[in-house]
């Protein structure tokens, strides 16, 4: 996008956005532990992850659910069992305690289930962050435009970030 009299003043970087949705491919493919924030990858079935990352040589050891990044703690007693998994097929607000249990993930082999997970993950992820970006930049629309011609500027640029960012 160059610049002409028809863009507002304050222009949108379209590489600042492009370096937001490559952060966004990464972050699909790992976890952020919520105890120290190391991004870490799943190798297992199930969807519980304890970090092992040393911090000040000591381990950081947060138990954590790999599809929702929240911390959990397993209920008195047990050494698998959390509320956080509990009803998870009738409460939304639930996480499976394994891939394999989800509906878009259980007819797939096991070695693909993860990768799947990634995917699904990556396009929720950049579904939230165009959203995030359209709902910031409505809120005060420049001068000369009319909220449409605003709102199609904007997709204009998420769209050109998209295509700069697609060769990661």
């Amino acid at each position: 996008l160059g610049a002409c009299e028809c863009l507002p003043k304050k222009t949108l970087s379209v590489d600042s956005i492009a370096s937001s949705i490559e952060d966004t491919f990464v972050r699909g493919m790992h976890a952020k532990c919520p105890g120290c924030n190391a991004s870490i990858q799943r190798s297992d079935a199930c969807t519980y992850i304890q970090c092992n990352v040393r911090i000040e040589d000591k381990p950081c050891n947060t138990l954590f659910c790999y599809f929702c990044e929240k911390s959990i703690e397993f209920l008195p007693g047990s050494t698998w069992k959390s509320e956080h998994n509990e009803n998870w097929k009738t409460r939304k607000d639930r996480c499976p305690l394994f891939l394999s249990s989800h509906p878009l993930l259980d007819n797939q082999p096991d070695e693909q289930q993860t990768a799947y997970f990634h995917y699904f993950k990556t396009l929720r992820l950049l579904k939230q962050l165009r959203t995030d970006f359209l709902q910031r930049n409505m809120e005060s629309i420049p001068e000369g435009y009319c909220e449409a011609e605003w709102k199609s500027h904007l997709i204009e640029v998420w769209n050109d970030a998209m295509r700069r960012s697609n060769s990661f």
